[in-house]
This record gives structure tokens, C-alpha cells and sequence, in this order.
């Protein structure tokens, strides 16, 4: 592991090697109506934008001509072979989450946690184990192809992605751009939002506890 982390430490600094989950969820039926289908062309597009995202902070490191270097392992285990949940995600307010996340890690063997966060770095860390990454963490996406406007349902904290910050996970819409997709990654190493709203300039967290 990297100076000084330990097993929760699972995205602390963005740089180095780092493990990226890929988690694609649709319903099974058996409590929502499934209206969402993953065909293998939208396996393949939502894969092709995680990868332009990743690409897009290795390519903005570069820009600042350092030393260091960002690299990324892409895991497309539960990708490739999408995660069914009684719940149809894009149906649901963003705040279902826990649902769907909550089954996934279940069925993982990691029910006994505390919580879902402890589960989720319970899994980022045993991804970063297996892959040999410094550092770790998941991306959650719903399958929004035949939705309406590709937004939650109202009635959750948000409309379209979302993130927890600092080794956790990030869900999105699978009908959301690439600059979505890079976007909410930012979060998982601590950035804040810059837009108008989204935060405070005088805000700080982070590895250097840095100003927004």
C-alpha cells in the first residue's frame, strides 16, 4: 500500500496504479418492472466511456509535465456479466441506492459490515489486493438507455450521478456523457465541484487538506 494508508485508505492521492470496479445493475423483475435491458453494445459504450474518462486525468496530469504518472486497471468483471437487483435503479429516487449496492455487496460476502461504505472499502480494498493497485474504488451504473430523460426518479437528493468521496463509489446514469463519467471520479480523490453552487471556493479537504 501507499506511505502510511492502511486497508480504508482506498483513494487518498490520485496518483499511481488504481483499481477501477465497474458494477452494471438492471432488475431482475421480481419487485420493480424491468425496464431496462443491458445489450452488449451498451456494455461496450459505458465501457468505452469509463475508459475516455480515465483517459482524460492521465491526459491532464501530463499537461503539468511532472514526474508522476496516473494508471488505471479497469475491472469489467460485473460489467461484462451486469449485476441483476430486484430494483429497477433509474425507476427509483437517487436515494435507493442502497438497495441495489446493499444486494451487490451482499452477495459478495460482505453483509456483516457495518455499513454499506465499510462494505464498498471492504471491496475496494480486496480489488486493490487482487489487481496490485495502490489505490481502488468502484463505479455503479444504471441502465438508463430506454429512459425517458435518463434521470432518477424525483423525490432523492439528485437527478442524474452522483459520488461519495474519498475510496468509495460513484453512480451514474449509463446515458450520461464522458465528462460526467471523469467528473464524478474527481470526487472519489476529494475535489470538490466548481461550478456555481456546487461549493465553496474557501472549502478545503482532501490529502494536502488543499483549497478548492
Amino acid at each position: 500500500m501507499p506511505y502510511g494508508a492502511d486497508f480504508n485508505d482506498t483513494s487518498e492521492f490520485f496518483i499511481g496504479l488504481i483499481a477501477v470496479g465497474v458494477v452494471l445493475v438492471e432488475s431482475d423483475g421480481t419487485i420493480d418492472p424491468e425496464t431496462q435491458n443491458w445489450t452488449p453494445e451498451e456494455i461496450d459504450e459505458v465501457l468505452a466511456k469509463v475508459s475516455d474518462g480515465v483517459q482524460w486525468w492521465s491526459d491532464a496530469l501530463d499537461t503539468l509535465e511532472t514526474v508522476h504518472s496516473i494508471e488505471f486497471v479497469i475491472d469489467d468483471t460485473y460489467a461484462v456479466d451486469p449485476v441483476e437487483t430486484p430494483y429497477e435503479p433509474i425507476d427509483r429516487p437517487s436515494s435507493a441506492f442502497n438497495r441495489y449496492v446493499g444486494d451487490f455487496l451482499t452477495s459478495l460476502g460482505y453483509g456483516d459490515a457495518n455499513s454499506i461504505e465499510d462494505a464498498v472499502r471492504q471491496f475496494n480494498n480486496a480489488q486493490r489486493t487482487r489487481l496490485g493497485t495502490d489505490w481502488s474504488f468502484t463505479i455503479f451504473v444504471v441502465d438508463s438507455s430506454d429512459d425517458p430523460n435518463g434521470l432518477f426518479a424525483p423525490g432523492g437528493s439528485f437527478s442524474a450521478a452522483f459520488a461519495f468521496a474519498g475510496g468509495l463509489f460513484y453512480i451514474t446514469p449509463s446515458s450520461r456523457p464522458v465528462s460526467t463519467y471523469a467528473h464524478e471520479m474527481g470526487h472519489l480523490f476529494w475535489a470538490r465541484d466548481e461550478y456555481s453552487g456546487g461549493g465553496s471556493w474557501t472549502d478545503h479537504r482532501g490529502y494536502y487538506n488543499t483549497q478548492n
